[in-house]
């Protein structure tokens, strides 16, 4: 069965290139989306992160038990999020692109094999609302992560309601118990926020 590990991921020319170029806290990106691959899959040496070692599973669970949920099963929630059962490994791996929508930290073709992400937007994001301190170079990392795995599980063939241009709509479509905010893809990223030592403040981005 495959897993999510160190190996399990492939960066593309222009991800990598981007990732350098765009500096935060006197370190390119590529650092911090290292940094978030170890904290929620795995580190060079095979050490688990906290969505392989399935401590995600009951901060997720727990918000499905609290809020229900849209789209997705707790098999589903048990596989991914428990077991670490994902379609990509060292010998499929996932392909990490760059992203350049000035309106998107990511995204991801529903069920492909790529995602796509905002370097520099994350980057800015972070940057605009905390400047660039050792707090906010955590808070960076965490984003990072918790961004992967909302597009990660779009890969993963997951989705959610499109949301609205129209930003009253947008704000009633993102509520606490909306479809959206019960999408197997935020209960995830979210599951990341709470995981982490800055909930509020990533909440807040999203």
């Amino acid at each position: 069965m495959p897993f999510m590990y160190w190996e399990s991921r492939v960066l593309t020319h222009a991800a990598s290139t981007v990732m350098g170029q765009v500096r935060f806290g006197g370190k390119p990106f590529r650092e911090y989306f290292q940094a978030a691959w170890r904290t929620l899959f795995a580190d060079e040496i095979g050490v688990l992160g906290i969505a392989s070692s399935g401590s995600l599973y009951p901060l997720a669970k727990d918000n499905v038990d609290t809020h229900g949920k849209y789209g997705f099963t707790i098999a589903q929630l048990k596989k991914y999020l428990l077991r670490n059962e994902w379609k990509f490994h060292a010998g499929h791996p996932l392909t990490v692109d760059n992203l350049s929508d000035p309106d998107s930290w990511g995204e991801a073709p529903l069920g492909g094999n790529a995602i796509r992400l905002n370097s520099r937007k994350l980057a800015d994001r972070v940057r605009d609302d905390h400047g660039e301190t050792v707090e906010s170079k955590e808070i960076l990392m965490w984003l990072t992560g918790s961004v992967i795995l909302h597009e990660l599980l779009h890969a993963q063939g997951f989705t959610h309601p499109r949301l609205s241009d129209d930003p009253d709509i947008r704000a009633a479509q993102k509520r606490v118990g909306s479809d959206y905010r019960q999408s197997f893809n935020e209960i995830a990223q979210r599951a990341v926020h709470t995981a982490s030592p800055f909930p509020h403040e990533l909440d807040a981005f999203t």
